[in-house]
């Protein structure tokens, strides 16, 4: 049986970790784990942008980047 899991709370109170570490364990249960997790990105203590991870194939790409950000990966 699927089930639909929205995991909410206040920024910063743990959600991404929560999910994560949720993942993990139902992954080593033998689960198929299928969804998407947002985590922010920091550079020091600076919110720079939010990522998103597809929990099936674990690939990571950014969602979102503050006007302005120049990232790394990125030509001036």
């Amino acid at each position: 049986m699927s089930r639909l899991w929205l995991v909410t709370g206040t920024r910063g109170a743990g959600k991404t970790t929560f999910c994560q570490g949720m993942a993990q364990q139902w992954r080593a249960d033998g689960r198929d784990v299928a969804g998407v997790l947002s985590p922010p990105v920091f550079e020091g203590n600076v919110k720079i942008g939010i990522d998103v991870i597809h929990l099936r194939s674990g690939e990571r790409q950014r969602l979102a980047d503050p006007i302005g950000h120049q990232r790394d990966d990125e030509e001036a």
